[in-house]
């Protein structure tokens, strides 16, 4: 049986997509997984703030209807300020509500980030089962064919997945502005 030489160019070029690939990916995952951490951080303290400032709210109109309760008359000043608190409280349960948007942003970006290792994991499965196209009865030329088709297989499903997983989620903190979450 004659030594035959390996085609390490192919299989270099190889290897180095696939690292690319999967650094690429990885490196997606852990930007989705900061900004979901951002995202849910801000959330909170937005969450934290407004139920403080509605429970302030709530006490000083609270007091104000029991003193108003005690008086025989009600003054003008006295109905705009239980009308303005009532505003407040408003204001900030709609605040809170925008805050809740949260939960969907960030399950997108999880799931998008979740996608991502899925396709890593499907290529690397599709790689492993490459191993049988690659024996060693293969001449240069034959396992150079095998593994151009690798690499142009890799190509294709790393062009189909940034394709499918472009950023959908453009919402970069909770505060006003368009929220672009679908």
């Amino acid at each position: 049986m004659a030594s035959q030489t390996i085609p390490m160019e192919e299989l270099q070029t190889l290897l180095v997509s696939l690292g690319a690939w999967g650094e690429e990916h990885l490196e997606h995952v852990e930007t989705d997984i900061d900004r979901a951490n951002v995202l849910l951080r801000e959330a909170i303290a937005m969450l934290v703030q407004g139920f403080m400032a509605i429970n302030r709210a709530s006490q000083t109109q609270q007091a104000l209807l029991l003193n108003l309760s005690v008086s025989e008359h009600l003054s003008q000043a006295e109905i705009s300020e239980v009308a303005m608190h009532s505003r407040q409280i408003e204001s900030e349960v709609n605040r809170i509500v925008t805050g809740l948007q949260f939960e969907d942003m960030t399950n997108q970006l999880l799931t998008r980030a979740l996608h991502r290792v899925g396709g890593l994991k499907t290529l690397l499965l599709s790689m492993a089962e490459q191993h049988e196209k690659l024996i060693p009865e293969h001449g240069s030329d034959d396992l150079a064919v095998v593994l151009q088709k690798m690499s142009e297989s890799l190509n294709e499903k790393r062009a189909s997945m940034h394709k499918d997983l472009k950023s959908s989620v453009n919402q970069q903190h909770m505060g006003a502005g368009d929220i672009e979450l679908f």
